[in-house]
């Protein structure tokens, strides 16, 4: 699942999605955040009952790794 935060859900957004979706067994949850200072992605992962028990954040302009079944590296150059 993929996630763009907007300035009016961005608490939800940032901890109550990714806690259902942790919850309903979601295996990644992508955060774009352009609200946050600065602009960041997040990959949620290794769902339990808990929420996610990996969280990966990266700031605009650096890459992040997405694991299997995807298996590729994301550039956020563009977000900047």
């Amino acid at each position: 699942m993929a996630e763009v935060t907007s300035r009016g859900n961005a608490v939800r957004d940032r901890f109550t999605k990714p806690r259902n979706c942790a919850l309903s067994g979601v295996p990644l949850y992508l955060l774009v955040d352009p609200v946050d200072e600065p602009t960041a992605v997040t990959l949620f992962s290794d769902p339990s009952d808990d929420g996610y028990r990996t969280i990966e954040r990266v700031l605009a302009g650096e890459k992040l790794r997405l694991p299997a079944p995807f298996d590729f590296t994301i550039d956020t150059a563009a977000l900047r």
